[in-house]
């Protein structure tokens, strides 16, 4: 049917369908219609949801003991999940990353090549603050975060062009 290679104008682009006609409206040179995209800030954002869901339900503390009564000897275990042992803080310090997350998700999808920079801003601001939570709670769970600051970190560096 000839070529299939989009059209240009300006820094906008239209993209031929199957049959040559340019049906689909056109849209900024450069930017995905895929959901997923970016894919690190949608990693992080995965990632961080599993941390949170794994918070609740993983057993994160074993924990047992025995006694003898009457003669008898016995032993038990225990586990208990963060959340049991810690309470509701916990869920602040695990619910904190995939809220940034979202919020630089939805920055980066906001990034359009307008020169904004707003979006900038946020995504960055959000950074820094995944970044101190990391490094303040880095003794006990923060280890767990190191992939969602590298995630947030590469995809930062993408956009703006300092990474391949």
């Amino acid at each position: 049917m000839g070529d299939h290679s989009p059209v240009t104008w300006g820094s906008w682009e239209a993209v031929p369908s199957r049959s040559g006609t340019y049906d689909r409206p056109m849209r900024k040179a450069g930017s995905s219609d895929r959901w997923w995209e970016p894919r690190e800030a949608f990693a992080a954002v995965v990632w961080s949801c599993i941390l949170l869901v794994g918070a609740v339900t993983f057993p994160a503390y074993a924990g047992g003991g025995g006694g003898t009564v009457d003669g008898k000897s016995f032993s038990f275990t225990t586990s208990a999940t963060l959340f049991a042992v810690n309470g509701p803080p916990i869920l602040i310090l695990f619910g904190i990353p995939p809220f940034l997350c979202l919020v630089c998700y939805g920055t980066w999808r906001a990034m359009d090549g307008s020169g904004r920079r707003w979006p900038r801003i946020v995504a960055l601001a959000c950074i820094c603050v995944v970044v101190v939570e990391t490094v303040v709670s880095l003794t006990s769970v923060g280890l767990f975060l190191i992939p969602v600051v590298g995630l947030l970190t590469v995809g930062w560096s993408r956009r703006h062009g300092w990474a391949a």
